[in-house]
């Protein structure tokens, strides 16, 4: 699921206040990090490999196994009201389609006036062997596309804009039956509490405040940013939420940031500088293994990242903000404003340099701010949890 909302100026504020029409979360206990940033972990690959095996071998690859499927289709008619968007000739005929829907039950009457589009994506999760094959293909053919914003209509991919909410069909996939969930709760200790949140975004000793002016100002934004980021997410995935907030009380999940953050154990920074206009390069030469397309193999299963861009581009006519992609679904986000996004970080994903006009030469101070609030895979067992501490 994602979820894109421009973030206004005068929006700001209410970002950062509760959302009314839910309850607050219950308290919870004392924890440390370990540091005020949790960075992922570094990997030499371009794109790792996960749990689940995704990508073909090189004895597969060796075989010919990639050349074995057609194009997964589906008829108009599959998505009950939904109409098939249309993104011109040059998409690409692997990339899944995507339907238009009236309604959908996760987006309930009070986001009406926030939700303006809602899109379902069908996928044969279930299909192991297809799956293989069109990660595959999307690593050696697709990667993540390039250019300026117009060229992306003309590569057929598809535009998320504000208030856009995007669902994938998981078609012939295995669901969780509810004795397996009894059975992986079934120790958790009944009525177990978590006492108030500490703000352990620094460490525990800090110096005067005028002589660390800066380290003052990256710990009042990162609380900032904590905060509403777990209210932009509770007002438009209000379920979701209540299912991570279940689910951290039995497992003594930290808070960090604020008492309701239930939702990201992590925070990420990028920083990116523009590039000339026709720059046909990722931002892996600017952030390593996460400027290009990848998975957050380390991302909770259960849990999303929310992205807010915040660029400081110059207010002259044809500078861009580059790009988000969604590369696996054909989908993407044009970054030349602050924008909020939430998505699943185990999906293919990457991001564009921001792109100076034509011939202009590239000052030093216009920039390309990402901030990442995300749930480390670690924190879903109490098990794991010991275990990092």
């Amino acid at each position: 699921m994602a979820i894109l909302n421009h973030l206004q100026s005068e929006s700001t504020n209410d970002l950062l206040q509760p959302a009314p029409h839910l309850v607050a979360p219950k308290k919870i206990c004392k924890s440390r990090l370990r540091s005020h940033t949790h960075s992922k972990p570094q990997n030499s690959h371009s794109i790792p490999k996960p749990s689940s095996n995704l990508f073909l071998t090189p004895s597969e690859l060796s075989n010919g196994n990639q050349l074995h499927y057609d194009p997964w289709t589906v008829t108009d008619n599959m998505v009950p009201e939904g109409k098939r968007l249309d993104f011109g000739k040059g998409h690409n005929k692997y990339l899944p389609a995507v339907f238009e829907v009236p309604s959908h039950i996760l987006v309930g009457a009070d986001l009406k006036d926030i939700i303006q589009r809602t899109l379902i994506i069908p996928w044969p999760a279930g299909n192991q062997a297809y799956n293989k094959f069109f990660f595959n293909y999307v690593k050696e053919n697709l990667g993540v596309p390039q250019g300026p914003n117009e060229k992306m209509a003309a590569l057929g991919l598809g535009e998320l804009v504000a208030g856009d909410m995007a669902f994938t069909m998981r078609l012939l996939a295995r669901v969780p039956s509810a004795p397996t969930i009894r059975f992986d709760l079934r120790n958790a200790t009944k009525g177990q509490l978590r006492s108030k949140v500490l703000n352990a975004i620094l460490g525990n000793v800090r110096g005067p405040l005028c002589q660390e002016e800066q380290e003052h100002l990256e710990y009042q934004q990162k609380l900032t940013t904590t905060r509403a980021a777990v209210n932009a997410f509770r007002t438009r995935n209000a379920k979701d939420y209540r299912i991570l907030h279940d689910t951290a009380e039995p497992h003594n999940v930290p808070c960090v940031g604020c008492e309701e953050n239930v939702c990201f154990q992590a925070v990420q920074m990028n920083l990116a500088t523009p590039q000339v206009h026709h720059c046909v390069n990722d931002l892996s030469k600017q952030l390593g293994f996460f400027g290009g397309m990848h998975f957050d193999q380390g991302d909770s299963e259960g849990g999303f990242t929310t992205m807010f861009s915040l660029p400081d581009l110059p207010n002259d006519s044809g500078w861009g903000g580059g790009q988000f992609h969604l590369v696996e679904l054909g989908l993407y986000v044009r970054l030349d404003k602050p924008v909020v996004l939430s998505f699943s970080g185990l999906r293919l994903h990457g991001g564009t340099p921001p792109l100076a006009p034509v011939g202009m030469n590239i000052a030093w101070h216009p920039s390309m701010g990402i901030s990442l609030g995300y749930a480390p895979r670690l924190f879903e067992s109490k098990t794991r949890l010991e275990a990092h501490y």
